[in-house]
């Protein structure tokens, strides 16, 4: 077995809710004998670390296992039982020596003192620079109000997430899984049957840290967001699957970008989003769709070109169990499943949803529109003309760290460096350096803050540590009218020159020319990265289609 291999078995593993411990604890030993310089390009790395007051073996391997369905693979560590508290405290500790980015605290509450304990053990984390997150569960209470303390006294910590495995409890049966027969071996007070629906609810911590939030979800029509056959039963005699519906149209509203995957007639389908008094989803909530008969996995590859997105970063759902397994065979990077586990599909989850990201999905749909303009237009000047291109230059602030953390954790294609930074690293950026960001405007609509750059000062030089912007704005001229603005204003601010880099990664080859194409002198170069630098001798002009700004 290789990791594409491991990666179908656990697509099954996920259609099937009620996959037994034992088969992921063998699906995980199967894992363990892989070898790691075989891990997919599209793979992405976390370490976590797992902390509880009672008996957790068998959670970090299924939630290992778990991750593997998202392009994830979790590096875990299970502290020793009940040694929490020696783990945290002690500098020296297996913890500390495994250097984890995300750490969940697992506790009873008979097991903790007072709230000043746990306090005195986040801030003891919280001293770990390589500790990106902390999840924190909350309490199995009937009467007591410490959970509306817990909450409280992390609202406004960004370092601490408060998982609501309370709540999670009362959803999945309490008495079902607490403090079963399980609790009198070896301490289970969960039973481990529950370890599947728990690992899934909590990887959402781990996808969203490591940057592999989907972006896309391609649904199929018949059998899918209804049931019947359009083109057999008509439109009046289908049903549609109206829950479903509005949890696609949740996710719409959350800024995941919408396609459809049909093999069916282009009209029949397209009657039912224009006919159909009930229908929940109108086809201009779609960015794009291929409703053929084409191959669903040809499909898919073209719809990710024509929207500029990874096909890693889609998600898949059909009634089709033949579909889906193509997609799984030609496409293993896609995330596949039936469309009755969405409702428990974590790979959208985001750790915080800005503006942009609810932005997100109307963009693409005002792309449509714009594509459609082009057409019509005789060349790439008169398009651009005809948009009325505004870029809006503005420095870091409280109201846009979000933002700008996030674009570095997950832009990857026009991205000089792809350095990743956390909010706390961001404001430790400024002690020596400058950040600016740019959102882009025309007359279709907003496309957010879609860029930024990064500046470190030495001396009489600006060095650009990171320059990226999202490749929905690429070829309009955007990129090189925001880097002749931090030419022009490390020339005003007194800088003789810019120097700037870049380092190849598997995914930012679109940008490997730009500073060379801007012509920028390469001074040393390897396979590990090529340095340039711009001696600040001259002025830098803009696009005559876009007006630019500092606000």
């Amino acid at each position: 077995m290789n990791f594409i291999d491991i990666q179908k078995k656990v697509g099954l593993l996920f259609d099937n809710s009620e996959t037994s411990v034992s088969e992921y604890l063998a699906v995980n030993s199967k894992v363990n004998e892989l070898n790691k310089k075989d891990i997919p390009s599209y793979f992405r790395k976390i370490k976590s670390a797992f902390l509880g007051s009672f008996t957790l073996q068998g959670l970090p391997e299924i939630f290992r296992v778990e991750g593997v369905f998202h392009n994830l693979l979790s590096d875990n560590y299970l502290a020793p039982y009940n040694q929490f508290s020696q783990q945290i405290l002690d500098n020296t500790s297996d913890l500390y020596k495994f250097n984890p980015s995300l750490v969940y605290l697992i506790l009873d509450k008979k097991d903790i003192v007072d709230l000043g304990h746990i306090n005195d053990l986040i801030s003891k984390l919280k001293s770990r620079s390589s500790i990106k997150k902390v999840i924190l569960f909350n309490f199995v209470e009937e009467v007591s109000n410490w959970n509306n303390s817990l909450s409280n006294m992390f609202e406004s910590d960004n370092f601490v997430s408060i998982f609501d495995f309370n709540n999670f409890l009362k959803e999945i049966g309490h008495k079902e899984y607490w403090n079963t027969k399980y609790a009198e071996l070896g301490d289970l007070r969960l039973s481990p049957q529950a370890f599947p629906k728990l690992a899934e609810k909590i990887l959402s911590y781990a996808v969203a840290e490591s940057g592999g939030t989907k972006k896309c979800l391609m649904t199929d029509l018949d059998g899918t967001l209804w049931n019947g056959v359009v083109g057999e039963d008509g439109v009046d005699n289908i049903s549609l699957d109206l829950d479903l519906q509005d949890i696609i149209l949740q996710l719409y509203k959350n800024g995941i970008v919408l396609t459809i995957n049909s093999k069916n007639n282009f009209q029949d389908a397209m009657d039912v989003f224009e006919k159909h008094p009930k229908t929940v989803l109108n086809k201009n909530h779609f960015a794009t769709w291929r409703i053929n008969w084409q191959d669903k996995y040809v499909n898919a590859q073209e719809m990710a070109k024509e929207l500029n997105l990874g096909v890693d970063s889609f998600a898949f759902i059909d009634d089709d169990p033949f579909q889906r397994n193509m997609i799984r065979e030609f496409l293993p990077e896609v995330a596949v499943f039936h469309p009755n586990r969405l409702k428990d599909y974590i790979g959208f989850s985001s750790l915080v949803i800005t503006e942009e990201d609810k932005k997100r999905s109307e963009m693409y749909v005002q792309e449509r529109q714009r594509n459609e303009l082009k057409t019509t237009l005789k060349g790439l000047d008169d398009f651009l003309k005809g948009l009325s291109l505004e870029v809006i230059v503005s420095d870091m602030n409280n109201a846009n760290i979000s933002r700008i953390s996030q674009l570095t954790q997950k832009t990857n294609q026009f991205n000089l460096t792809t350095r990743r930074y956390s909010e706390e690293e961001l404001r430790r950026f400024l002690d020596n350096g400058k950040i600016l960001a740019i959102s882009v405007k025309d007359r279709f609509g907003d496309y957010g803050l879609t860029g930024i750059c990064m500046v470190k000062f030495k001396e009489s030089e600006w060095f650009v540590d990171n320059f990226l912007l999202s490749c929905r704005i690429l070829g309009r001229g955007v990129e090189n009218t925001f880097l002749s603005y931090i030419c022009n204003l490390a020339k005003t601010e007194g800088a003789s020159k810019v120097i700037g880099e870049f380092i190849p990664t598997a995914k930012n080859k679109p940008s490997e020319n730009f500073l060379k194409d801007f012509e920028f002198n390469c001074v040393s170069s390897d396979v590990a990265r090529i340095i340039y630098e711009e001696k600040l001798d001259k002025e830098y002009s803009y696009s005559p289609f876009i007006k630019i700004k500092h606000e």
